[in-house]
């Protein structure tokens, strides 16, 4: 990607943002980010009842909502920094909304969720076409805090 023009890079940025606010605004991702600090937590700290562990996944299930009404996270976007090709870009980011959906769509409610079925859940999506991707193209946010 180090070879494209400064108008290309721009469109190159442009698009991963476009891609991080459509991950961001589709069903489920408030949930799973709840759900997944829930579970982040209740990992670290052995005192959380399943009765805290819901209560943190709902109020954070929530923020994630109020927050998105005031607008995604700003994105940081140096693709000259990047030594993989836009095709493989394209399809990290592909297949992180495929992983995503299908993660968030296997998470409990919020109600459900206790230690034991914290324990039982696995790390959000982490698709081997991006293993390339995070570590060849440092210079790429998409907004979420992974740098591609």
């Amino acid at each position: 990607m180090d070879t494209l023009s400064t108008s290309q890079q721009q469109q190159l940025c442009d698009e991963a943002a476009s891609f991080a606010e459509m991950l961001f605004r589709s069903p489920g991702f408030c949930h799973a980010m709840g759900v997944s600090a829930a579970v982040s937590d209740a990992a670290s700290d052995p005192n959380m009842t399943d009765a805290d562990i819901q209560n943190e996944c709902n109020t954070l299930s929530q923020f994630c909502q109020v927050a998105l009404n005031y607008g995604t996270s700003s994105s940081t976007c140096d693709p000259s920094t990047c030594a993989v090709t836009v095709g493989q870009l394209t399809t990290c980011m592909n297949d992180t909304g495929t992983a995503f959906h299908a993660y968030a769509g296997s998470l409990p409610a919020c109600g459900s969720l206790t230690r034991a079925v914290a324990a039982s859940l696995g790390t959000g999506p982490s698709p081997a076409s991006c293993a390339i991707v995070s570590q060849q193209c440092p210079g790429v946010d998409t907004g979420n805090g992974t740098s591609y």
